[in-house]
């Protein structure tokens, strides 16, 4: 008995040592248009908890959402109850015609943000999810084209692409994102098809479909009819189409970035995506007329009942052995109006450097670049000090580059706050001698009228500065002397009773 319980405890700590050194894990990605679900019908939440569960997707995206309280209704009748606490889902953007939801599992993702992206029929929806195992970010985005043929039907989706490739081609290169939802597409010949695919050459903000070699018409060939996903319906209820499998309108197509599946951290897995449920052998029938070698019977049922579109699948490969660098810590010190930034690499791998960046209102902006160590197997510790902030709350991340060009984010875990001085100061300019620029500074402990000017050495006012009232904190002025001749000069401040003078030296 002592023998076997030895053998069981060592069995557990190298099965934990094994997986907690896991190189590799993979994403399911499931999309699916659930025909107008508003919430408040939920005779069709049993087929929808059948087939999501036999699916247990990582991620689930789905279009046609009619109401506010469909996210509910799903989430506490579908995922709730086949898999409790595993799931969550996205904040829902009431937007234009917004009909897009995103429920993903805990372990896999965290959402980090939805936008909507407007067309002139219905906004399209980014949902950015950050994936712990390969430390980034994934955008997808759910899409609902216009519908039926027509060359004026045609062009307007046409246009709603163009609308997201206005977006996407302005993303930075090597980044990951997928569109998928209901594209309504007939042909491989549709403008919409071909300007997803288009290569831009100076853009990366293309797609890419996983099925090779469907050319021409999509519509009721035979030679396709493995990848239809509408219609699972020969007769008309619940709404919807009919007709049988004769239509590819459901796609899920990803970015340039996530082809790469030799370097990539998160590549397509191509042999695994699928019409879920669709054997290939239903072509103008009905998806649960049996046999369906794809699915089981009640699955098969379960998507005849829950829509008059099926599921698509697709699977991609996370790899977290090729992070360039490993981050131990990252920590920041107040002193006054100075915030010094310390960070520790545990290792690195083809590291350039990092880009310092700050943020004290809505929009990050680099302050400095520090130079990596490139390849170390050893811990490095790097600081930079932020120098002469004024008064407010400030947020801090590091931008990791790699030599080819790609990078990942790291942000400091907590905002940083500058407080008020608790006596008046002028600060020495900065530097001094200087040509043409140089920087004063100068701290106020409450609101006062401040007059601050240069003089020569006669006396004579030669540049104002400021002369406004500003409220306590700390500051700097950048002076640009180079219409002043050079020499020795005096600047002076006045705030309230403090008065201060000051030498400053302009050397051409």
């Amino acid at each position: 008995m002592k023998k076997l319980k030895y053998l069981f405890v060592v069995l557990l700590i190298v099965f934990a040592h094994q997986q907690s050194f896991a190189a590799f894990d993979t994403l399911k990605v499931m999309n699916w248009n659930l025909l107008n679900f508003s919430g408040t019908d939920t005779s069709r939440v049993q087929y929808y908890r059948t087939v999501i569960s036999s699916v247990s997707p990582d991620i689930f995206v789905c279009q046609e959402i009619t109401g506010t309280g469909a996210n509910k209704v799903l989430f506490r009748q579908v995922f709730q109850v086949f898999a409790p606490g595993v799931y969550d889902t996205i904040t829902f953007l009431s937007s234009f015609d917004s009909s897009n939801l995103l429920f993903f599992k805990k372990s896999k993702a965290s959402f980090v943000s939805n936008r909507a992206i407007g067309t002139e029929l219905r906004d399209i929806n980014e949902f950015k999810m950050y994936l712990p195992f390969i430390q980034d970010t994934v955008r997808f985005y759910s899409l609902h084209l216009k519908a039926s043929t027509g060359s004026s039907n045609e062009a307007q989706r046409g246009r709603e692409v163009d609308s997201l490739r206005a977006y996407t081609n302005t993303l930075p290169s090597g980044k990951y994102f997928m569109v998928m939802g209901d594209f309504n597409l007939y042909s491989a010949n549709e403008v919409a098809y071909t300007k997803l695919l288009q290569n831009n050459g100076g853009d990366d903000g293309e797609f890419y479909d996983q099925i090779n070699g469907m050319t021409g018409s999509w519509q009721n060939r035979a030679i396709y009819s493995a990848y239809y996903t509408q219609s699972p319906r020969v007769r008309s209820f619940g709404g919807g189409s009919t007709g049988g499998m004769d239509d590819r309108f459901d796609l899920v197509m990803p970015s340039r970035a996530c082809t790469d599946t030799v370097s990539g951290k998160f590549s397509w897995i191509r042999s695994e995506y699928k019409a879920y449920g669709n054997d290939g052998n239903h072509l103008n029938d009905s998806i649960n007329k049996q046999p369906n070698t794809a699915v089981s019977v009640a699955v098969a049922n379960a998507i005849h009942n829950a829509s008059d579109h099926i599921p698509v699948i697709s699977e991609f490969r996370m790899d977290n052995t090729l992070v360039p660098v490993e981050l131990a810590s990252f920590t920041s010190l107040v002193s006054a109006n100075n915030v010094e930034l310390k960070w520790q690499t545990e290792t690195e791998e083809n590291n350039s450097g990092f880009d310092i960046e700050r943020k004290s209102g809505t929009q990050w902006q680099k302050i400095a670049f520090v130079k990596g160590s490139g390849t170390s197997n050893i811990a490095n510790t790097y600081v930079f000090t932020d120098k002469a902030l004024q008064s407010g709350n400030y947020q801090y991340r590091l931008k990791q580059i790699d030599y080819n060009g790609n990078y990942e984010y790291f942000n400091l875990s907590s905002e940083v706050s500058i407080g008020t001085p608790d006596k008046f100061a002028l600060s020495q300019n900065y530097p001094n001698p200087f040509n043409p620029s140089t920087s004063i500074s100068f701290n106020l402990p409450a609101e006062s009228f401040v007059s601050l000017a240069i003089y020569d050495l006669s006396g004579k006012e030669v540049m104002s500065l400021m002369r406004e009232k500003k409220p306590a904190g700390y500051y700097s002025v950048n002076v640009n002397a180079g219409a002043l001749p050079s020499g020795a000069y005096f600047y002076r401040i006045s705030a309230g009773q403090f008065n201060s003078v000051r030498k400053m030296i302009l050397l051409k």
